[in-house]
């Protein structure tokens, strides 16, 4: 997630942002604004939809409805989130972390994270239990060699196919390859150091909302004594539940006792 601060002299600026911003977003982008009432939050959507074919004046606020969509050259949704329950596996469990960090849990209900990273998988001197940097060397050092056989190889360590027993079908470890080849190059080999060596400990502490964190025991990409464990002390109140045996990607190899757990959490 990039963040951007906007400041707007007057509303012909805010205009012409969002028709240059508009132009830049590409299909299925997803822009998150954050402001106080009247800060120009819908003047801005107004901009972006009329440079995408939708009439200003059809654009209102979301703000008792929830949703309004507008059709132009694309579909777009304009949602006001209250009571959001965030959810962020792995990176995305960082995601979530520096999210609550940085802008608090306003709109948020809940929280929940799965094999996440934080709050640090890098060994230092103030986390001497962590990965050595050589960990994470060596998967840029492959990663840039031949990042398709890369992939082939990470997802078997991913899901736990490595491990005697372990039923993980061709359909699961292809899909990765191919969600995996679709990322840029470029991006996945820098997102090693994001989120390896991102310190999100005074983050965890500033959580105020009821949190779950999930994480598997065999967790070969995260693991939980890295992770899930010293998180769960960071958090205020936080539930923690571990699987045994499970892997870092438990959504596919475990997803009905994950979605029980989340659901359950979500509706009490």
């Amino acid at each position: 997630m990039t963040e951007y601060v906007f400041e707007a002299t007057d509303e012909a600026v805010t205009d012409r942002f969002g028709a240059a911003l508009a132009k830049a977003l590409p299909r299925g982008a997803v822009v998150c604004l954050l402001g106080t009432l009247g800060a120009g939050k819908t003047r801005l959507v107004q901009a972006i939809a009329a440079a995408r074919g939708v009439a200003r004046e059809d654009v209102v606020s979301p703000t008792f409805v929830l949703l309004q969509q507008y059709e132009g050259d694309a579909l777009i949704n304009h949602l006001d989130l209250k009571n959001v329950v965030l959810v962020g596996h792995s990176t995305g469990g960082g995601e979530v972390t520096r999210y609550i960090g940085r802008h608090g849990s306003k709109r948020v209900e809940k929280v929940v994270l799965i094999a996440a990273v934080p709050p640090l998988l890098l060994k230092t001197d103030a986390n001497p239990e962590g990965l050595p940097i050589e960990v994470f060397d060596g998967l840029r050092a492959s990663l840039a060699k031949d990042p398709s056989q890369f992939y082939k190889d990470f997802a078997f360590m991913f899901y736990g196919a490595n491990r005697a027993g372990a039923k993980v079908s061709q359909g699961i470890l292809d899909q990765f390859w191919l969600w995996s080849m679709q990322a840029g190059t470029k991006n996945a080999y820098e997102s090693v150091k994001a989120f390896s060596e991102t310190d999100f400990t005074e983050d965890l502490r500033k959580f105020d909302v009821p949190t779950l964190v999930l994480h598997g025991e065999d967790d070969q990409i995260v693991p939980v004594k890295d992770s899930a464990r010293k998180s769960a002390k960071l958090i205020k109140s936080a539930k923690d539940i571990y699987y045994p045996g499970a892997p870092h990607g438990l959504t596919a190899t475990h997803q009905d006792q994950v979605n029980a757990d989340l659901l359950a959490f979500i509706r009490t």
